[in-house]
């Protein structure tokens, strides 16, 4: 939070958005060992799934974890992304 404070006017009322919101409870910050892992996500432990699974909202970002949703397999470009995530849900 500290670098986008950093970053201009408009990154710095983002950053002070963001510490209302974590203040307030609307938004949480988590890890888990499985983040540091090259599991996919179908592979999730059970714990990390059942937290997952009661939240509203979960932000997945960079490359990696885009894979790791996926599996790493290639899917036609018609495939949707719901289509993918089922399919590699099901290879668990």
């Amino acid at each position: 939070m500290e670098a986008l404070s950093l970053g201009g006017d408009e990154a710095c009322a983002l950053a002070e958005r963001v510490r209302a919101h974590i203040a307030d409870g609307h938004l949480q910050l988590g890890t888990h060992w499985f983040y540091t892992t090259s599991l996919f996500y179908f592979q999730l432990p059970d714990d990390l799934r059942t937290e997952l699974a009661a939240l509203d909202f979960v932000f997945v970002k960079g490359d990696a974890n885009y894979r790791r949703l996926l599996g790493d397999a290639h899917w036609l470009p018609t495939a949707s992304f719901e289509q993918a995530t089922l399919f590699s849900h099901r290879r668990s």
